[in-house]
């Protein structure tokens, strides 16, 4: 296919700001057939879909939440308590995230309270954001109504987004593919206003992990290669200026903090990470995104790369490509590239529509379509809390799949940890509790809560009010920088640290109570001991607890 002409008729977009959902038509000739119009994006029959099957995603994981308050198999996620620990700091940065998910978990427990169903909203409407855009990118570029609700399909049962949809996390990262879509107005329209709006999403995407610094540059190197004179144009410049505005005080608060997320990337990266395989980065992804989706995304980077459909947006695919590099050259985690799949797979249904309609092979689309669905419920249970551990263990086993490996601590797991990490948190504080009612009630205003790890910290700032425990201090990412809380050491209650540990330091070391939850993973489960009269002193010890990762 082949863009030859654009009738003379043709209504020219007057104001391109006034509404990104306006676009000009374009006519196209295809061998052998009458010139076809893309569809305009206000359709309302299709928008109505394509809507409802991004509705059908948020009231997914409000039911999933709901049911999981009903039936307590999982609670909140370690990352989550950290996160919502966060948001009582709030801040222009962390130790090892930027600002965005602490606000949106402090602004959810205003709102709306401390429950799952609240914490895990702002995910769930993302995730849904996400399934109704990838629709919309599809008829962007071209495809009908099947290949806008394959789109949306792929996004809303890929496991790489059902997961991070259902709790909160860095991980669902909408603002690549706002980015994306925005682009393809870009260069298919001329619409060079909207660079504007590219700046804000690419800021606010940064401002919710740091990694949209990978698309951000991907983009520039495919723009370099595929689309150089958008860069003689000032809103190019304009949109980059507004990019940098909102980041400003983030990288503000880095300079401030001698840069200490490279450390803790780093720290990461040397002692827990896998070692890089380039075999299994590849196979994760095919896990990850789901079987059924393999063809899309292979049939999107032909579109994107090869095709004559998508030559205009050759940058896309090129930034796909540069991204890939990156993370190969990083030794990044497999989910690292999962936000630029989604403009991939709405490039692949377009391309699949156009064949199966070329070679009249209708029957294509509801196979690609019952495809999904069914692969989409089997895995199911694989991306969201459904099942009991114990139940959920024998599932793996009929599946002969027991999650993707990322980080050293995966390997032996049971369940998979970001399951695990759901589990035993209550347990840990009604033992903490247990500890703090031995100590004798003149001597607990001195007596201080120390966790190993951020998510034993945050579980006892979020659930030990009721046991009336005071907040958690750590050595563990940003809660290094809470400092000690004015504790001297003369008395500390420990968690995740050995008795053998503790003695080195402890004049006396008792244990008080032991976590022993089944499918927990290690840092969960283990002793709570009674530390007394810690030498060095704790202020004195605070740098040697410092530990990013």
């Amino acid at each position: 296919m082949s863009v030859t002409a654009v009738t003379a008729n043709t209504t020219q977009v007057v104001d391109d700001c006034r509404s990104v959902s306006r676009m000009e038509t374009a006519v196209e000739h295809r061998e052998g057939n009458s010139a076809q119009p893309i569809e305009p994006l206000r359709s309302y029959t299709n928008n109505l879909i394509i809507g409802a099957l991004a509705f059908a995603t948020l009231v997914l994981h409000l039911l999933t939440n709901l049911y999981l308050m009903a039936n307590p198999h999982y609670g909140f996620h370690g990352d989550e308590l950290y996160f919502i620990a966060c948001g009582d700091h709030l801040a222009w940065g962390y130790v090892d995230l930027p600002p965005l998910v602490p606000f949106f978990a402090r602004v959810s427990r205003l709102l709306m309270g401390d429950s799952l169903v609240s914490i895990r909203f702002f995910p769930g409407l993302a995730h849904a954001g996400l399934v109704f855009l990838t629709g919309l990118t599809a008829r962007a570029l071209g495809g009908d109504r099947f290949a806008q609700v394959l789109a949306s399909l792929s996004v809303l049962f890929a496991p790489v987004f059902l997961l991070p949809g259902n709790f909160l996390t860095t991980a669902l990262e909408p603002m690549w593919t706002v980015c994306a879509f925005l682009l393809i107005l870009i260069l298919r329209d001329h619409r060079s206003k909207l660079w504007l709006v590219f700046g804000i999403a690419a800021g606010l995407g940064f401002l919710n992990k740091h990694s949209m610094a990978f698309w951000g540059v991907g983009l520039v190197v495919g723009l370099l290669f595929a689309a150089r004179d958008e860069f003689r144009s000032r809103w190019t410049w304009l949109g980059a200026g507004v990019a940098l505005l909102i980041v400003l005080p983030n990288l503000a608060w880095e300079q401030h903090h001698h840069w200490v997320t490279l450390t803790a990337l780093r720290q990461a990266r040397d002692f827990n990470r896998l070692p890089f395989s380039f075999s299994n980065f590849w196979l994760t992804q095919v896990m990850l995104n789901g079987l059924a989706a393999l063809p899309i995304w292979l049939a999107g980077l032909l579109f994107f790369l090869i095709a004559k459909e998508g030559r205009r947006y050759l940058a896309i695919g090129i930034a796909f490509v540069a991204v890939v590099a990156f993370l190969t050259l990083e030794n990044g985690k497999s989910y690292y590239l999962s936000p630029a799949i989604p403009v991939i797979l709405a490039g692949g249904t377009v391309q699949i529509a156009a064949w199966s309609a070329k070679f009249r092979a209708r029957w294509l689309r509801p196979a690609l379509l019952a495809a999904f669905a069914t692969w989409g419920f089997i895995w199911m249970p694989m991306a969201l809390p459904l099942l009991s551990p114990a139940t959920l263990v024998r599932y793996q086993n009929l599946l002969r799949y027991h999650g993707s490996k990322f980080e050293k601590s995966d390997i032996g797991a049971e369940i998979p940890t970001y399951f695990g990490n759901m589990i035993g948190w209550p347990e840990v504080v009604q033992a903490v509790a247990q500890a703090y009612g031995k100590i004798p009630p003149a001597q607990r205003s001195q007596t201080a809560i120390l966790a190993n790890n951020y998510a034993q910290a945050g579980a006892v700032d979020l659930l030990g009010e009721k046991y009336g425990l005071p907040k958690a201090i750590s050595g563990h990412e940003n809660y290094w920088y809470w400092g000690p809380r004015g504790y001297t050491g003369a008395r500390i209650i420990g968690i995740g640290f050995s008795p053998e540990e503790a003695r080195r330091n402890c004049a006396i070391v008792e244990v008080a109570a032991t976590v022993d939850v089944p499918y927990a993973p290690d840092w969960t489960n283990g002793p709570v001991i009674i530390c007394s009269d810690l030498r060095p002193t704790l202020p004195e010890l605070w740098r040697d607890l410092q530990r990013f990762h």
